[in-house]
């Protein structure tokens, strides 16, 4: 028995056999009531390597809503709606799934696989980046911890290192040194103020009064 291709309503791929492959007999591998409507609706004369295919496809459209057909077909029909079961038949022999496959992907002009060339990329782009000692590659992320390959410090600049660091000490001395006679000015500012004599005046004085005249000599006749 030849075997052909039946995509079911939902979409899925199932591989059967069939007694008559013919147009009056393949209504009865989906289990139709009658061959009314169900007629070849494409044909794709397709070559890969050295196999050739004469793919028919039997379909209804018409029927009820609800039951339309799911599946993605190739061009030309790939905008076509269809109900219930569909039927895939190589005019010159068997049809399995996996030829069913390879001609779809012919059909469609072929798929690339995104993923796998994004990774080719990211190790080729990788492969270029020099490696630290661990075996990681320097992309900015991650660097060599080790020590190595850190370049010494050379004797001047300990040198600056050292003359800056006991010049920092020095002025810190300093301020220290001169932070020490503005705290005996203020005290000696305090001991000043409060050594200052207090004047209290007498507001209960009597005002002066001459008696000059009065004590003058006076004349006796």
């Amino acid at each position: 028995m030849p075997k052909i291709i039946i995509i079911e309503t939902n979409g899925t791929v199932k591989e059967a056999s069939c007694q008559d492959a013919t147009d009056a007999g393949l209504y009865k591998a989906i289990k139709l009531k009658s061959a009314s409507g169900f007629t070849c609706q494409t044909t794709w004369n397709v070559t890969i390597a050295e196999d050739t295919f004469a793919i028919a496809l039997y379909a209804k459209v018409d029927g009820k809503a609800g039951q339309e057909n799911k599946y993605d077909f190739p061009p030309p029909i790939d905008s076509a709606l269809f109900f219930g079961k569909c039927v895939l038949v190589n005019q010159g022999g068997d049809l399995t799934a996996v030829d069913w496959n390879r001609i779809y992907e012919h059909l469609f002009g072929g798929f690339e696989d995104l993923n796998s060339e994004g990774e080719e990329d990211e190790e080729d782009e990788y492969d270029e980046l020099p490696l630290t000692t661990a075996g990681y590659a320097k992309d900015g992320f991650v660097v060599d911890s080790d020590a190595s390959e850190v370049e010494p410090e050379s004797e001047e600049e300990e040198e600056e290192v050292e003359s800056d660091s006991d010049d920092s000490d020095t002025d810190k001395k300093k301020k220290k040194k001169k932070a020490k006679p503005k705290a005996k000015a203020k005290t000696a500012t305090k001991t000043k103020a409060a050594a200052k004599p207090r004047v209290v005046k007498n507001k209960a004085a009597e005002p002066y009064v001459d008696y000059t005249e009065e004590l003058q000599e006076e004349d006796y006749v």
